[in-house]
């Protein structure tokens, strides 16, 4: 096996989960149970950062400080304390993984993180040799799946789909289809032994038939059901208006028909006309300040969905961070936000 390491992408509302609750059924595979891959990147790509406020602290105690200072529980994977026989951040992070393997009898690490193929030059630079499996859905369902879940609007749904979906493509030509692999959330549903049996084959993994159970809850509330429900695939075709359809079509036609899917309301010859960078701003802005009176939200727990309550001054430090994101350069919004972002800059000796 080439590395004990791979990352589940793509575009939230593409199916990521259920090929990672797949995939949970291999007695190889030791899944992430939270989104590690964005804790990873940030942590080690800190010090770019915070090096500058600490050019004293030495390479090891370095790398402990960041991982323990995290606001996220990166620390219970991370080997800290043989942190000394590590030789670079990469052989930390991959010893480390390693030594869970080890320690809980599995072959291979994985990690779902929907949207992580906006930052795979940052995964590589960290986990060079760790493998990629990007998740596609007809962007149709997705827009209009996206749309309903997170109060977005439809078109920039179908605009983020669209970005996504190029960086997935894009990241395949650059890193290769022995390191980086397509699914289809429609193939994976109508024809799951099949592909499964490649995303195994892909992994250096021999398929498994109790990957094929996804579990015996019958809870209603649960995410991934215990069966597979093929009426998903088309069922964007009576939530959707002729109308709604065409403004999708519009942004993703060449690159839905790259991908095998069949346009519904526009000629095949029809060219593309995805957002401007003034529409995208206009939009995620209304969209911005529509979510400061959303005191809910959906959100997934434990593969379960819930209600989240959502403060106010929760929602309006999300609005002016988004209002500022558009507004000003990384380097000016970097230093509005430093508290909000990074913890105290400077190393305190416990």
């Amino acid at each position: 096996m080439d590395s004990p390491m791979f990352f589940i992408s793509g575009v939230q509302r593409s199916g990521t989960t259920l090929l990672q609750s797949f995939l949970e059924g291999h007695p190889d595979v030791l899944m992430a149970q939270k989104a590690t891959a964005f804790r990873i990147i940030t942590c080690f790509k800190n010090q770019y950062l915070l090096l500058p406020h600490n050019p004293a602290l030495k390479r090891e105690k370095f790398h402990q400080w960041l991982v323990e200072t995290d606001k996220e529980p990166l620390k219970e994977i991370m080997d800290t304390e043989n942190i000394s026989s590590y030789h670079s951040a990469r052989d930390f992070l991959q010893g480390s993984i390693q030594k869970q393997l080890t320690t809980k009898g599995k072959k291979i690490w994985g990690d779902k993180a929907p949207n992580l193929q906006h930052f795979m030059s940052d995964v590589m630079l960290v986990c060079p040799q760790a493998k990629v499996i990007h998740m596609i859905r007809d962007g149709r369902a997705n827009a209009a799946s996206m749309s309903a879940r997170s109060y977005k609007n439809l078109r920039l749904s179908a605009q983020a789909w669209l970005d996504g979906n190029t960086f997935g493509i894009t990241n395949q030509d650059i890193l290769g289809r022995e390191n980086h692999m397509l699914v289809r959330y429609e193939d994976l549903l109508l024809e799951p032994r099949k592909i499964l049996s490649s995303v195994c084959e892909f992994l250096g993994l021999e398929f498994k038939e109790e990957m094929l159970r996804l579990g015996t809850d019958e809870s209603q509330d649960n995410y991934v059901k215990n069966t597979i429900d093929t009426s998903k695939i088309d069922a964007w075709k009576t939530k959707l208006k002729s109308s709604e359809i065409r403004q999708i079509e519009t942004i993703q036609g060449g690159m839905l028909q790259r991908l095998g899917y069949d346009l519904q309301e526009l000629s095949p010859n029809v060219k593309s006309k995805p957002l401007g960078v003034f529409q995208k701003i206009r939009l995620t802005q209304w969209d911005n300040f529509r979510q400061l009176f959303r005191s809910k939200a959906k959100g997934m727990k434990n593969k379960k969905l819930v209600d989240i309550k959502r403060p106010l001054s929760l929602r309006i430090k999300e609005f002016v961070t988004v209002f500022v994101r558009d507004v000003f350069k990384l380097e000016i919004f970097r230093s509005l936000f430093s508290k909000y972002y990074y913890q105290d800059k400077y190393y305190k000796d416990k």
